[in-house]
């Protein structure tokens, strides 16, 4: 096995670390100034590590599987390097370090490794596009705004609802705190239809009132009420005709039956219901096919 020595030279300008230990060497640049012609000769490489690790024979793998064989080993200020034959370590994985003279002009070039860092460079980059993606879907997905619904919500108006007419006793009535006033006109008929779930009533809301109402229909028979159905808000002004029985509790047939309105008013302000509720009874209410 060839053995090589490092030879100190006057001009030399890179320190370059080999053999656990800083040593002086020529750079890229300088070679190229020394010899523009490039009549040189590489002779070898050997890797610059910051630790040494004894080799128990001539040949090892390096990074990619591939044998390694050793060509010689290089004396540095005591110290022995394996030396490889030259283009052993060339590539996107090994970067060159500078050369050692050997002798004349025979040199032996240092590389390193460049692992280390291509795995840095991975993980910020692979950092980099975890962050873009999180802010793409930031972007693309703001969050929505939190919620906050009224401490007392108002039933949505019922679709069926109808304006009434102005009249000259429009003007609201003006009530005590706390209180309420609700004028209403209405019919003790109900006419309930079984193919089109609807029932046909008359239920009005002035607008003179100051509250809003929710209307309940149930039929009554001996001590026992079955919900027929229920209307959205009707507001001061408004009347509502038509009734969707289709959640009803009862399996009715066509016949004359006993029953009631449930009244619950809602302050239109505030949307605050009010404690008490009003029933109106007697209301005959005809079934039909």
């Amino acid at each position: 096995m060839t053995g090589f020595h490092h030879i100190f030279k006057q001009d030399y300008d890179k320190r370059i670390f080999l053999g656990g230990q800083f040593i002086f060497g020529y750079s890229e640049k300088k070679m190229r100034e020394l010899y523009p012609e490039k009549n040189y000769t590489v002779v070898g490489e050997a890797k610059s590590a910051r630790r040494l690790k004894k080799k128990a024979a001539a040949q090892t793998e390096n990074k990619s599987g591939k044998p390694e064989r050793h060509i010689g080993r290089l004396h540095v200020n005591g110290k022995e390097v394996d030396v490889f034959r030259h283009g052993e370590h060339a590539g996107l994985f090994h970067k060159r370090e500078g050369y050692v003279c050997v002798g004349g002009d025979s040199f032996i070039a240092i590389h390193s490794s460049r692992l280390p860092f291509l795995l840095a460079l991975l993980a910020v980059l692979a950092m980099l596009a975890v962050t873009t993606t999180l802010v793409i879907q930031l972007i693309g997905n703001p969050k929505p705004p939190i919620v906050i619904d009224p401490d007392h919500p108002l039933p949505d108006i019922d679709p069926d609802v109808e304006t009434l007419p102005p009249s000259e006793d429009d003007e609201k009535v003006q009530s005590e705190s706390g209180g309420g006033f609700v004028s209403l006109v209405f019919s003790y008929d109900v006419t309930v239809s079984l193919s089109e779930e609807k029932a046909s009533i008359t239920y009005q809301n002035p607008s003179k009132s100051n509250h809003s109402v929710v209307l309940e229909l149930y039929l009554v028979s001996g001590e026992q009420e079955y919900f027929l159905g229920r209307t959205g808000l009707i507001p001061a002004g408004g009347a509502i005709y038509q009734m969707d029985v289709s959640e009803r509790d009862a399996n009715i047939r066509a016949g004359i039956y006993n029953g009631l309105f449930r009244s619950y008013y809602y302050d239109s302000l505030t949307g605050e219901r009010a404690a008490i509720s009003s029933d109106i009874t007697d209301l005959k209410i005809s079934v039909v096919e």
